[in-house]
């Protein structure tokens, strides 16, 4: 097959600019998307303060009260959460690390070992 007969235009170059096409297109509406919701979500943050702020001008002493109380149950739920559900799983891949690193350098005593025979044996190592 000569190099002269392919028809890089069609067989390349086209299908190339196709897919650049394609892809900038939905990087672009991605992005355009992403935009939006971060647009949207400050706008809801900032109502949210405002709000916040408000009712903490109107009755300082009282919301702070209710605030402190609502930092000190989430303080307490996420140290039940962390006790119980994550500090066992760190404690089983603790121990699931240990014991496969273990085996492992298991593995290479012993083959440092048999080596080690090996040369013994031979007068090639």
């Amino acid at each position: 097959m000569a190099f002269e007969s392919l028809d890089f235009e069609t067989k390349f170059i086209v299908p190339t600019k196709l897919l650049a096409e394609t892809v900038w297109n939905q990087v672009s509406s991605d992005l355009t998307n992403l935009y939006l919701h971060i647009r949207q979500t400050l706008i809801e943050l900032h109502s949210t303060i405002a709000e916040l702020g408000k009712t903490w001008y109107d009755s300082p002493i009282e919301t702070s009260k209710l605030w402190f109380a609502q930092l000190q149950d989430y303080g307490v739920e996420l140290y039940a959460r962390f006790n119980n559900d994550w500090k066992p799983q760190l404690q089983q891949g603790y121990e699931t690390l240990a014991s496969t690193t273990s085996d492992w350098l298991d593995q290479i005593k012993s083959t440092v070992e048999w080596k080690t025979r090996l040369c013994k044996q031979s007068i090639v190592c």
